[in-house]
């Protein structure tokens, strides 16, 4: 019984790891370069310093 279980454990702690890799690296797979997120910036100019 306790070889039983055992089995069933690993079998578990291998099914979780496999799901934590997929939620990982599939994100990665079915992103595309061109949906790459650009933002811009628009800051005000520099003040002039006394001279």
């Amino acid at each position: 019984m306790a070889l039983l279980d055992n089995v069933v454990k690993q079998r578990m702690v291998g099914a979780l790891v496999l799901i934590a890799i997929a939620v990982i690296f599939l994100p990665m797979l079915f992103t595309r370069e061109d949906e790459t997120r650009q933002f811009q910036v628009e800051a005000p100019s520099a003040p002039h310093a006394p001279a």
